[in-house]
């Protein structure tokens, strides 16, 4: 199991890059103090999978703010969109390069949705671990 200590680009799950307005008392303590911008759209960061259309969205309560993110799928990378609804916080959760991905429903109640991510190497497990706030990845097959 590797965590963000040895995954240096996930520590950007406490920089989000960009933000959307948000709800009272909402994620932007959570999130360490986002700027915050009045629009309807997202300018999606180049850095965050290069031009062209998203390969694959997903949702699920994937952090334990007990709110429906998105995971994008874009040029390989991995983005948690934080409360698409209402505010937007992106974050690149892994550095590894996958083809595809999915979201597995909690087992149990109170706990977050698992991704499922697979690349060449195989597939991979990534939860997010509340204790260290960040997310962490497992490869669990290849």
């Amino acid at each position: 199991m590797r965590t963000c200590a040895a995954l240096p680009a996930l520590a950007a799950i406490s920089l989000p890059v960009a933000a959307q307005s948000s709800p009272a008392n909402g994620p932007e303590s959570y999130w360490g103090g986002v700027e915050l911008v009045d629009s309807n759209s997202i300018d999606w960061p180049a850095g965050l999978g290069g031009p062209g259309p998203f390969e694959r969205v997903v949702t699920g309560r994937l952090t334990d703010q007990d709110t429906i993110s998105a995971l994008v799928l874009k040029g390989g990378i991995l983005t948690l969109v934080y409360h698409p609804t209402s505010f937007t916080a992106l974050a690149e959760i892994s550095p590894t390069s996958f083809s595809d991905v999915t979201v597995l429903a909690a087992p149990g109640e109170g706990e977050t949705d698992v991704i499922l991510a697979v690349n060449d190497d195989g597939l991979h497990r990534i939860a997010f671990d509340p204790e260290q706030r960040t997310f962490v990845q497992e490869s669990i097959g290849a």
